[in-house]
């Protein structure tokens, strides 16, 4: 089984989850709460196979998905696409293949959160860059529980690699 991304230990011995505990920013805190209960595997995956290959870092299934017709925007019962789902867990042939297909980059899930935000909380500049040229707002904020803008969070986080490249696209706080 899989270690969940939320405590998925990055180079220095962090994980999402302890950052947001030790940033003291109780809407970021409340938001990673929320988020490690939605995305438990039985119900974060989503209802369709698109959602659930974008979930599971699927790439194979998401292009052959999107290749008959899937719609990359499509929303789950939480309101995220599989665009939000493959750049969470740090799917990057996933996202890769959604961005391809057209899947807006921008959209919102009922957090409030874009995928870039979501970015912003697990550290991947990878996935960061990406979204970036894809045409992620870099500006974009938060709506329901921090009002932050990715480049917020990502130093919030102690992502500096991630607040730097968001900074370089025009991001601000």
């Amino acid at each position: 089984m899989a270690i969940h991304w939320f405590y998925t230990m990055d180079n220095d011995g962090e994980t999402p989850m302890s950052r947001a505990l030790k940033s003291g920013h109780r809407g970021l805190q409340e938001v990673m709460m929320r988020q490690e209960l939605a995305d438990a595997p039985d119900r974060g995956a989503g209802d369709t196979l698109l959602q659930r290959a974008a979930y599971w870092g699927m790439e194979n299934a998401v292009r052959k998905l999107l290749a008959t017709g899937a719609d990359p925007d499509e929303r789950d019962i939480t309101g995220e696409t599989p665009l939000h789902k493959a750049a969470r867990r740090g799917h990057t042939n996933s996202v890769q293949a959604l961005i391809e297909s057209g899947a807006d980059v921008n959209e919102m899930d009922s957090l409030g959160m874009s995928s870039l935000h979501w970015v912003a909380m697990n550290g991947r500049v990878d996935v960061a860059e990406m979204l970036l040229s894809a045409g992620a707002d870099a500006n974009s904020r938060d709506y329901a529980y921090t009002s932050m803008t990715p480049l917020g969070v990502a130093k919030l986080m102690g992502y500096d690699d991630v607040a730097d490249l968001i900074g370089a696209y025009g991001g601000g706080y």
